[in-house]
């Protein structure tokens, strides 16, 4: 990206998504590293490599000494979003990257 650097901070493993208050959320757990409201989910499905915003972020539990994450990421329309809300990542390994 011109006028931009991106670095690779983290890894989140995609466990399912889910629709809450109509708005597409990922749920997993981080691999490595943090993250926060701001940064972008990379992630492929299908072939297809997308970088979404994460737009909020809440725990949902600790299992195993690990922490599940709800993150809430933006779409580009009601389709994506209804394609993404279908979709069985199966423990997907996503980057986040901070700008």
């Amino acid at each position: 990206l011109v006028g931009s650097e991106m670095c690779i901070r983290d890894r989140f493993e995609v466990t399912f998504t889910i629709l809450i208050d109509n708005k597409l959320n990922i749920v997993g757990s981080v691999l490595e590293g943090d993250f926060s409201v701001g940064d972008y989910l990379i992630f492929e499905k299908d072939n297809e490599v997308f970088k979404r915003k994460i737009l909020s972020l809440g725990t949902i539990s600790n299992r195993e000494r690990k922490l599940i994450f709800n993150l809430r990421i933006e779409c580009k329309n009601k389709i994506e979003k209804a394609s993404l809300n279908n979709w069985n990542p199966s423990s997907v390994i996503a980057n986040i990257i901070s700008q």
